[in-house]
């Protein structure tokens, strides 16, 4: 009778996985209780600790609570600083005027056999600027009704998260318990040890993120404070955050930067953005595969490969997951 349920658990088990790596409806559903035992987890040992001189529950609410409100004041105090350093030089693109007349400037010290092409594009873009403006003011409001919509949902799956990470936190030995009771005979240790390979394939993923986010941010102020750009240490740090993000990196910030400053007439400007962006990419694009396969216990060349594989198969989230799942799975082969 046992082997039977075993079975049946294991099957369930299996097509769980499956599905939470194939249908984004299940792991939409399954997104809030699987975050929420995460929390829970990362929690135990502080609450565990404080508990010893409060009751658990509201151990469990003190450190949840005052974690969540350390983000969101990290988060707004960069946000604020961010919109103070802002450079002068991104005000001018607010103006349409005053774009369309640098642009016709530097149109005009183009050489001749590039400035017809490009006075006729901007004569199709005068032109067609009023359809232009309607379509991405469209565009625009059709994001921002989207985004309405979907808001109250992020925010419930959120709110859930949160609220069962509290109910588990404040309880978590029995309900580590009724989980593990959820698995076959004899899983116990593999699927413990898996969880904790992928826990520390995780926090490797981390670390090498901060180490290259790193290096980043200083090639950044190097470059910033030679440029004399004010706020160089905010702006390094945000472009820096931003080059973590999977295929855009910096150049989500520094390029549109650089074609703004080149269009207004600094050139010498737009040429530094463009070099600290090709330094900036080049310097991950070597250093994140040497650095997450020597986590791995790989070679750069397989990190690669299973980044790549990991983009093409699940996306943005494959490209992220590849290199943890990589890093657990060396380890319960060499364990």
């Amino acid at each position: 009778m046992r082997s039977i349920v075993d079975f049946a658990k294991g099957g369930i088990l299996i097509a769980l996985a499956l599905a939470l790596l194939f249908s984004s409806g299940v792991r939409s559903c399954l997104f809030p209780f699987l975050a929420a035992l995460l929390l829970a987890h990362w929690a135990d040992r502080p609450v565990s600790r404080l508990a010893q001189q409060l009751p658990r529950w509201l151990a469990a609410l003190l450190i949840l609570t005052i974690s969540g409100l350390l983000l969101c004041c990290l988060l707004l105090l960069l946000i604020v600083k961010l919109w103070q350093d802002v450079p002068a030089v991104l005000a001018g693109a607010r103006d349409g005027t005053a774009l369309w007349t640098h642009l016709e400037h530097f149109a005009a010290r183009l050489p001749a056999f590039l400035r017809g092409g490009i006075e006729w594009l901007l004569t199709q873009l005068q032109t067609q600027s009023s359809a232009l403006r309607t379509h991405l003011t469209e565009a625009l409001t059709e994001w921002a009704a989207s985004t309405a919509a979907a808001l109250p949902g992020i925010l419930f799956a959120w709110g859930v998260a949160l609220l069962g990470s509290f109910y588990a936190a404040a309880d978590w030995q029995r309900v580590k318990e009724g989980l593990l009771r959820l698995l076959p005979h004899g899983w116990e240790n593999a699927i413990r040890s898996l969880f904790h390979k992928l826990m520390q394939g995780a926090l490797g993923w981390l670390r090498v993120q901060g180490r290259l986010m790193l290096i980043t941010f200083g090639l950044l102020v190097l470059g910033f404070l030679v440029m004399d750009i004010d706020g160089a240490l905010t702006l390094a740090l945000f472009i820096a955050l931003a080059d973590a993000l999977p295929v855009f990196g910096s150049g989500l910030l520094l390029v549109p930067w650089a074609a703004l400053t080149l269009i207004q007439g600094q050139l010498w400007r737009a040429l530094g953005l463009m070099f600290l962006w090709m330094i900036a990419a080049l310097c991950r694009s070597v250093l994140e595969p040497r650095f997450l396969g020597r986590q791995a216990g790989t070679s750069p060349l397989v990190t690669l490969l299973v980044m790549y594989i990991g983009l093409r198969l699940f996306g943005i989230g494959g490209l992220i997951l590849a290199p943890i799942a990589l890093s657990a799975g060396m380890a319960v082969i060499e364990g």
